[in-house]
């Protein structure tokens, strides 16, 4: 073939390429802001779903809280007998002990 054969073969086939590309470009970048739209929506979806997990936390950590201070208040009363037993004297003492749990 000649060389001007072969240029305009080369020719013809980029040009289909480049209309090609010019179709398929435009579909990845709707994709692509899609894609960001999406990652924007989900991190604030994890954001709002972390201050709830926290928040659940934080009200789980005070319930156990009022549990051990209830089994410490009813440990208190056993504590000072305990220590009346052994004439050590510091009821106050073990009853700040049995509050701090």
């Amino acid at each position: 073939m000649s060389p001007e054969v072969e240029d305009q073969r080369d020719r013809e086939h980029l040009l289909d390429r480049l209309h090609s590309l010019r179709t398929i470009v435009p579909v990845f970048a709707q994709e692509l802001a899609s894609a960001r739209r999406q990652a924007t929506r989900l991190r604030m979806e994890n954001g709002r779903l972390l201050a709830e997990v926290r928040r659940l936390q934080r009200q789980h950590a005070g319930r156990n809280e009022v549990h051990e201070l209830k089994l410490a208040t009813k440990a208190r009363p056993q504590t000072k007998s305990i220590n009346a037993t052994k004439g050590t004297g510091d009821v106050q003492c073990a009853d700040q002990m049995a509050r701090l749990g």
